[in-house]
């Protein structure tokens, strides 16, 4: 199994960006662009690493 990483980031960007990068090395990347549905998703994804801005408009 493919481990699960999350970017959380407002811009999108930044984003789609690491998202390419890290799907080519293998990953299975999951998005969100605030912190609320990061953190909805990180409860729900079996994640294994969290990459998030450290300035989110909603909340770090």
């Amino acid at each position: 199994m493919q481990p699960k990483i999350l970017i959380i980031d407002d811009e999108p960007r930044i984003r789609i960006l690491l998202e390419k990068i890290l799907t080519l090395d293998g990953f299975i990347v999951i998005t969100a662009e605030d912190y609320r549905s990061g953190i909805q998703k990180s409860e729900s994804e079996n994640v294994v690493v969290i990459i998030t801005d450290v300035k989110l408009p909603d909340g770090s």
